[in-house]
């Protein structure tokens, strides 16, 4: 329990080293068009829905798309689609990444990452910096600084926050 705590700590740490690194960016090539999309939930939020709407309203086939969920007290054993999933155990001390697919997820170039995560959370908000995503979106009012683009929606609300996505990436000429 206590080392659990530790860990968290050294990890806050290491966030914050890495958030002040990471102030001045590059966003990577300016009319750059969006292939490939890299997608974070959390548990309580429903993948297949979120899929379905940013395929329908994007026109992206699934293959481009990646999603990766968070889920605190993952149990590798229980879950039916632990590929797809990470908890709190993959993070080792210092920012470490212990799971191959979270490595493979934040090595991976995406043209574009979106959050849907309701909530601040020091494990996703460690993948959104450590990855090579060359623009990322979110929710505002979550680490606003880690995104080039935060839409101010209802937390939970996934059909407005790709709808807005859709319209500010469009005058980006992304699309």
């Amino acid at each position: 329990m206590i080392f659990t705590g530790l860990k968290r700590k050294t990890l806050q740490s290491f966030l914050e080293k890495k958030r002040r690194e990471n102030k001045g960016r590059h966003l990577g090539e300016a009319n750059k068009k969006i292939k490939t999309v890299g997608l974070l939930l959390t548990d309580n939020i429903e993948g297949a829905s979120v899929l379905k709407d940013l395929t329908k309203r994007f026109g992206f086939h699934k293959n481009q798309v990646t999603l990766l969920v968070y889920k605190p007290t993952l149990d590798v054993k229980k879950e039916a689609n632990k590929e797809a999933m990470f908890g709190n155990a993959d993070f080792g001390w210092y920012g470490a990444i212990k799971s191959p697919l979270v490595q493979q997820f934040i090595q991976t170039d995406f043209d574009l990452l979106i959050n849907y995560s309701p909530s601040a959370n020091l494990y996703i908000d460690t993948l959104v910096l450590l990855s090579k995503a060359s623009f990322k979106v979110s929710h505002a009012g979550i680490n606003d600084d880690f995104y080039d683009l935060v839409v101010a929606t209802g937390l939970k609300d996934v059909a407005t926050l790709n709808q807005e996505a859709k319209k500010y990436l469009q005058i980006l000429n992304k699309l």
